[in-house]
């Protein structure tokens, strides 16, 4: 299927909390000689025409735009979201890429492989399963966004795309590979990492 024509901006999502890594800051970590943080830019960085980082509490990185939160506490990845959105549509972007700084090896052809779905949202999948924060999302939804996390309390990713449908870009892995979304919760999930960093380039 041919991509979609539009401007693709970025967002690297690295507003968690970290809860279960015994108060360490996940974007902070190093992995093979760069933070969690810089791997998902470095990876995310030739894919999208614009670049910026959603977080809360970083004051600067490499002169790449802050987005924080614009709702009050912690309100999970999609509040992430809702703000980049905000953000591509003032730089002019038709669509928001999003992925999540604690998923190190993600695809190097993530974003070709979204934005060659059939509808509007399209979120990734590996071994059958769905990982909703790496997506692609229309700028037009901002305001959709906006209302579903001012009324459901639940203000998942995932129920925001059931409610309004959404394609899956299936990357297909051997069974014997390991999985290009395994995400980094724990310090154990960070020793494995470690280990697969030696596999994945």
């Amino acid at each position: 299927m041919t991509r979609r024509s539009g401007r693709i901006a970025g967002l690297v999502l690295a507003g968690g909390r970290s809860s279960r890594m015994d108060g360490r800051d996940k974007a902070g970590l190093i992995l093979a000689g760069s933070t969690l943080l810089e791997r998902a830019i470095v990876r995310l960085e030739p894919q999208v025409e614009d670049l910026a980082i959603n977080s809360n509490t970083l004051a600067r990185h490499n002169d790449l735009p802050i987005i924080a939160d614009r709702m009050e506490g912690y309100a999970g990845p999609l509040a992430g979201v809702a703000a980049g959105l905000a953000w591509a549509s003032e730089s002019g972007a038709q669509y928001l890429a999003t992925v999540a700084c604690d998923t190190p090896f993600y695809p190097k052809d993530l974003v070709e492989k979204l934005s060659c779905a059939e509808k509007p949202v399209v979120l990734a999948s590996s071994f059958g399963r769905l990982h909703p924060v790496f997506a692609l999302w229309p700028v037009s939804m901002a305001e959709l966004m906006d209302s579903y996390l001012l009324t459901d309390a639940r203000r998942s990713v995932l129920g925001f795309a059931n409610q309004q449908g959404f394609s899956v870009a299936k990357f297909e892995v051997a069974d014997e590979s390991p999985d290009p979304f395994f995400n980094i919760n724990t310090p154990q999930d960070f020793k494995e990492a470690e280990q697969l960093a030696r596999n994945f380039s």
